[in-house]
């Protein structure tokens, strides 16, 4: 309905098929996929000059990503990467240059 694209997938696929769509999914939307490891879910929201990033490692084994600032749920600051223990949830926030804070 109006702009955009809508993609409906009637079958429940297993993770390699589902990979496929996705990437076409992606490109069609311009967006580019990021390589995270295997069961680590990333949601981003922006607010303010700030982003806040949402990691969840669903896997058993610790997982790194390249996501600098402090995570609200320890308080614990990194320079660039996060270490995510398995089953553990992260909040990290960090300066968003691409969006900066009013009046600045």
């Amino acid at each position: 309905h109006g702009q955009g694209t809508a993609w409906y997938v009637s079958t429940r696929l297993d993770a390699p098929s589902l990979g496929v769509v996705m990437r076409r999914v992606y490109a069609d939307a311009g967006l580019t996929p990021t390589d995270l490891p295997d069961g680590v879910e990333v949601v981003t929201r922006r607010a303010a000059g700030e982003r806040f990033t949402v990691a969840i490692n669903h896997a058993d084994q610790p997982a790194e990503l390249p996501l600098p600032g402090t995570d609200l749920v320890t308080g614990t600051t990194n320079d660039g990467t996060l270490r995510l223990d398995g089953g553990a949830v992260a909040v990290v926030r960090a300066v968003d240059p691409d969006r900066p804070a009013p009046g600045h």
